[in-house]
């Protein structure tokens, strides 16, 4: 991520110790910007007085490259000791010291002020203004011009459950849930943030985020057991983001997360397999001091199976949920919050059947053997919203929202009857359905979360009412 960094101030509030004012450094670590720097003026006509105008005490200074871990610093106290050995190659003998730091707040008292602007952007257009570069002759800039667009991409199958039971000499019965996703999307960020260095403070704070790519999910439940099931929350993948961090003024830190959860009540043999797939080409939003969103979002062709064993009578429940969320965190001056956005999308499944013989239903349309019975009801729950904790100068808060869609859509119903099944007029697509699909991000192994009080049990007769 690329950033610039400018500070305004009076001529006597900002200066500059680095080789283009004159200075030489003679002792200074890279490690930290709190220390004793040593230093002599070697070229007076580039401006070494410049730091005393006003007296250096209270001077934010920017620092060379090799000095210190950021960019600028707080002069917390100078002085000139007697009987300082220099160079024999330097004319100018006199050695001044430095004490520095980042405790700006000290010098709150002084009167000084010392505003800042800073634009950090994945974009490089928008983060670095030609006129700028990395600690150049300006005294009061700052460059960090590495920066692109960020990549999302990756290809995953895993299982949400997976439990087998015997349940006979020669049987064993499975039930397992399990998504393959499919991912490709690149964001891009942008983060516009006005205030003081010297007091401390943000006045001003807009973070813009676009995404643009495809989400391709699906979701294969295999069941031949009967019972309830909770997998909870379960991160399937976390990608972290290239951020920003100017040591002791500003840190920006962004990840996104693939959550999947799913629950069940089951009392049936039944194969499912749902496809979302989703195109976004745009989706942006601003938070902070302004606020604004656009969906930018292009529902594609979701597949809907279904196949149901011979010889049922039963109900089945399914619920479950593909949850990415892009988010970023922001700190300050000792101010910190984390701006999320989700993008959940969920689906719903409610099925009853009668079946004398084998129902296989799909997209394309179904078929029956026998006699068969069977009410399937698909829809799809999407919100899709932006949230914040934390506390970022009241700026940014727990009480951030921007709610940008929230809607359930029927993707799939049929109610078929008899020795055969009516295929639909035209396949379920959610090309007819404005559906979102919630965005968050890491990458960590997947495991069963085992608080939840999941019970299977091997399946019963036709007859048996629905077992929990």
């Amino acid at each position: 991520m690329g950033a610039t960094l400018i500070l305004n101030g009076s001529s006597s509030s900002i200066s500059d110790i680095t080789p283009a004012a004159g200075w030489r450094i003679l002792n200074c670590t890279a490690n930290t910007n709190t220390q004793t720097v040593k230093l002599i003026c070697v070229d007076d006509s580039k401006g070494c007085g410049h730091l005393f105008q006003g007296g250096a005490e209270h001077t934010v200074v920017r620092l060379p490259n090799e000095c210190g871990t950021g960019p600028f610093a707080r002069v917390a106290k100078h002085w000139t000791p007697a009987n300082e050995d220099v160079p024999a190659d330097h004319a100018m003998p006199q050695v001044h010291f430095l004490q520095i730091d980042t405790n700006f707040r000290e010098s709150t008292s002084s009167g000084t002020t010392v505003a800042f602007s800073l634009v950090a952007s994945t974009n490089p257009v928008s983060s670095s203004p030609p006129s700028i570069s990395k600690r150049d002759g300006n005294p009061t800039s700052f460059d960090e011009s590495t920066s692109g667009t960020e990549n999302i991409s990756f290809d995953k199958s895993v299982e949400l459950f997976n439990t087998t039971l015997t349940c006979s000499a020669n049987e064993e019965s499975t039930l397992s849930i399990g998504v393959e996703v499919d991912v490709d999307l690149t964001v891009e960020l942008t983060f516009e943030i006005k205030g003081t260095v010297i007091p401390p403070d943000v006045s001003e704070f807009t973070a813009t985020t676009t995404i643009n790519g495809t989400f391709d999910g699906t979701l294969n439940v295999d069941a031949d057991l009967t019972g309830t099931l909770d997998t909870g929350e379960v991160v399937l993948v976390t990608v972290g983001l290239p951020g920003l961090s100017i040591p002791d003024i500003l840190t920006v830190g962004p990840q996104f997360v693939l959550n999947a959860e799913a629950s069940a009540t089951l009392n049936l043999e039944v194969e499912v397999s749902i496809g979302i797939h989703y195109e976004l080409d745009g989706l942006t939003f601003t938070v902070g001091s302004s606020s604004s969103s656009s969906p930018g979002f292009n529902p594609l062709d979701s597949p809907v199976q279904f196949s149901l064993d011979p010889s049922v009578s039963a109900e089945a429940t399914l619920e479950a949920h593909l949850i990415p969320t892009l988010g970023f965190g922001i700190s300050a001056f000792d101010n910190s919050a984390t701006v999320f956005v989700d993008l959940d999308a969920g689906l719903e499944i409610d099925l009853n059947a009668t079946v004398e013989g084998a129902v296989t239903i799909s997209t394309g349309g179904g078929s029956a053997s026998e006699s068969a019975e069977a009410c399937i009801d698909v829809s799809s729950p999407i919100s899709f919203n932006v949230g914040a904790s934390g506390n970022f100068f009241d700026i940014i808060s727990g009480s951030t929202s921007i709610e940008i869609f929230e809607e359930t859509f029927e993707i799939y119903q049929s109610a078929a009857t008899s020795t055969t099944l009516a295929p639909s007029s035209s396949p379920p697509s959610f090309q007819d359905l404005h559906i979102f699909i919630r965005t968050s991000i890491i990458l960590f192994s997947l495991t069963t979360n085992t608080n939840h009080n999941n019970h299977v049990d091997c399946p019963r007769s036709t007859a048996d009412p629905l077992h929990h």
